[in-house]
């Protein structure tokens, strides 16, 4: 993770950033999909998957930029794998994400540099670095963030775009100082909508965090778990989706 603190460390001056923060993120995906509204019974679909990306911070107007770059990514989507055409499961070489950040908040949507399900699952993780923390908090206090995204991302295997909105109220506590080490933990909720070609999505969000950091807000290690419970539209009738995500964040040497 990096804090407010560290983002300003590394770009103080007029020197470069300096080399890449290198991370592993590793994710596993649960999603049940409720059909009896068309007559049939529920389908669950698992996922998984191992990110290994390198984050570099730079300035820019009104903020930072973090350019995110995926080194390497397995992907294992099961039963999915033969559903979906070769073209969403398959990760350019150097794929990359460049969020953009106001006090170490992430200000836009989450959007690769190529389009892929595959390049998807390293949102979880990178969403993980950049809370915007502020670490002179004393331990015990608590207090509430709002993040709101609005993003439309364009599908690059048809001419098809999605938009994707959400609003999330994040409630933190400072729980801990070992040594050298902050620890965080959060709970949130919020709601999210999807449109893709023409076909609505709307539901609502929570989750949990657990993240520790070092004195100087680089993060050692996170934890997240977010559920999510969705209506679609489908043809006329409504199906209900109940998606669930996990994740571990780990700093590499």
């Amino acid at each position: 993770m990096l804090s407010a603190i560290l983002l300003a460390s590394l770009l103080a001056g007029p020197h470069p950033a300096g080399p890449p923060l290198k991370y592993k993120f590793e994710t596993k995906s649960t999603t049940t999909v409720d059909l009896s509204a068309m007559g049939q019974g529920n389908q669950t679909v698992e996922t998984s998957a191992v990110a290994f990306f390198a984050v570099t911070i730079s300035d820019t107007t009104g903020g930072q930029l973090a350019h995110v770059v995926i080194d390497s990514l397995h992907f294992d989507g099961g039963a999915m794998m033969a559903m979906l055409p070769d073209s969403l499961l398959q990760l350019k070489p150097g794929t990359y994400f460049h969020v953009y950040l106001v006090d170490g908040k992430v200000r836009n949507g989450m959007t690769p540099s190529s389009t892929s399900l595959v390049a998807a699952q390293a949102v979880p993780g990178i969403q993980l670095l950049f809370p915007g923390l502020k670490l002179d908090r004393p331990v015990g206090s608590t207090w509430v963030d709002t993040v709101v995204i609005d993003s439309t991302v364009k599908v690059e295997t048809s001419a098809a775009e999605v938009h994707m909105g959400s609003k999330t109220y994040t409630a933190w506590t400072m729980t801990a100082r070992d040594g050298d080490a902050l620890i965080f933990d959060a709970t949130s909720k919020g709601t999210t909508t999807m449109n893709l070609m023409g076909n609505d999505m709307q539901g609502n969000t929570t989750g949990k965090s657990h993240l520790v950091l070092s004195s100087l807000g680089m993060i050692r290690e996170g934890t997240g778990e977010t559920k999510t419970d969705m209506a679609m539209e489908l043809g006329g009738s409504t199906a209900q989706l109940a998606v669930v995500v996990t994740g571990t964040l780990t700093r590499l040497p």
